[in-house]
């Protein structure tokens, strides 16, 4: 953790100030994110009794925030890419403040959900854009690590917040909860703009892990000299496209199979993750629920704890082996559907437990590995206008899993629901295999288009 010269050499002690973008983004993580998405569920028993509607009309608030994500995520790419970094994440800190500040005046529903409407303006931003576009400007050495660090904080912030804000509304309320939770999100947005720059330039700076003397492009992604080929081929890391460094524009990018296979492998699995929170409610079916009343929470814990240690780990793995870490890791998720219902069927406590635990480390592959994915392919050119239309597939899914698997289950039963998502995690592996097949097939074009020169 060094501060590193323009000639890529270690000047001092002083950490990289990259490492000050990655604590902005963990406090992102860990406050505005968390109290929105993590713990919105805790409010909603106590403001629906105040507001004399049921809990499921409440829960809309969630991807009513999923879907004015979408609708602005095009945006948010545009102005990250072109503006300050600093602007873009306070300002969406200070909306994410602003809606929780709003929501605890709320007397009717119509207000309560128009405040999720608005937070998603804010935290569309803090949850898809900036980790995956910020790191990948800051660090050429394991980005992919530093980006499941930041990810893993939506869990333990849930874990944190959630006790903490169930705490506060027994002794306060929900409404004075929410302006607490208001009053921490607004005073992130001081430490963003003192921890947070656009580009490494900008401090006059190399992204960490950069050696000047044999770095063919710069932080932008635009060539800074000429290079054979078959040199370039043989620096590229695992699953990198052989473009990627000089990076691909955003128009060309939506035109290559690549863009599309994110994109389906992006709403496969986040599509598919919903379940994950419909465990607890399947274990209280079943006779084993009754007999063990605790086991709905302990698997609610263990795949947290997977989801939080595959974010971790995959970050890290994933830069080494993208194709082969993902398929395992999603597999997992086929794995742990397969033991949840085994064990449901022969009301093994112990079944059910592992084959959570086994989901949670599916669940956490997505915030990792989309933007790997498409920082190896697309580079960093116009990285920020990419990989907005590429989340947009995860708002898409967090939209449409909430009121499809819960007409699912109503009509045909939890077990169906479950083989439902076996199924799309098998498309998440096909689309990781496609991709896998096309950054060969590109690689091996442009050895040939080299030699024909």
């Amino acid at each position: 953790m060094v501060t590193e010269s323009p000639s890529g050499n270690a000047r001092n002690a002083r950490p990289h100030f990259g490492f000050f973008v990655v604590f902005a983004l963990v406090i992102c993580m860990f406050c505005p994110v968390s109290f929105g998405h993590s713990c919105a569920g805790i409010f909603y028993p106590y403001a629906a009794a105040d507001l004399g509607v049921g809990t499921g009309v409440l829960s809309y608030f969630t991807p009513l925030a999923c879907l004015s994500g979408l609708v602005f995520l095009p945006f948010a790419g545009r102005l990250l890419n072109g503006c300050d970094a600093r602007a873009c994440i306070g300002g969406s800190c200070f909306v994410a403040a602003l809606a929780f500040f709003l929501v605890s005046f709320s007397t009717q529903l119509w207000q309560y959900l128009a405040c999720g409407v608005l937070m998603g303006f804010g935290t569309c931003t803090l949850i898809y854009l900036a980790p995956a576009t910020l790191i990948t400007r800051w660090f050429d050495k394991n980005a992919g690590f530093y980006i499941g660090l930041v990810a893993a904080f939506t869990g333990v912030g849930g874990m944190v917040w959630a006790a903490v804000g169930g705490a506060l509304i027994q002794a306060l309320g929900w409404q004075a909860t929410y302006r607490v939770f208001a009053a921490i999100t607004l005073a992130c947005v001081p430490i963003m703009i003192a921890c947070i720059a656009s580009r490494p330039s900008d401090k006059g700076l190399l992204p960490y892990g950069t050696n000047a003397q044999s770095a063919s492009t710069d932080e932008r992604g635009q060539a800074s000299a000429p290079i054979d080929a078959a040199a370039l081929v043989a620096q590229l890391a695992p699953g990198e496209h052989p473009r990627a460094r000089k990076g691909i524009a955003a128009k060309e990018a939506f035109k290559m199979p690549q863009f599309y296979l994110i994109m389906g492998f992006c709403f496969c699995l986040n599509f598919g993750m919903y379940l994950n929170g419909m465990v607890p409610s399947y274990v209280h079916t079943l006779a084993v629920g009754s007999a063990v009343p605790m086991l709905g929470a302990w698997a609610t814990s263990l795949s947290m704890a997977a989801q939080t240690g595959t974010k971790l780990g995959l970050g890290y793995v994933g830069e080494k082996h993208p194709f082969s870490g993902t398929v395992a890791c999603i597999a997992m998720g086929i794995v742990g559907a397969v033991l949840i219902l085994v064990g449901g069927a022969g009301n093994a406590a112990v079944v059910i437990a592992v084959g959570a635990f086994a989901y949670g480390v599916y669940y956490g592959v997505t915030n990792v590995m989309t933007p790997s994915f498409a920082r190896k392919t697309f580079g960093g050119l116009e990285y920020p206008i990419v990989y907005a239309r590429i989340s947009m597939a995860a708002n898409v899914a967090g939209v449409c899993s909430g009121f499809l698997w819960g007409a699912v289950i109503d009509i045909a039963g939890f077990e169906v629901a479950f083989v439902g998502a076996a199924l799309l995690i098998a498309c998440a592996i096909a689309c990781t295999l496609g991709l896998a097949y096309f950054q060969s097939r590109d690689i091996k074009r442009f050895l040939e288009g080299d030699k024909a020169k």
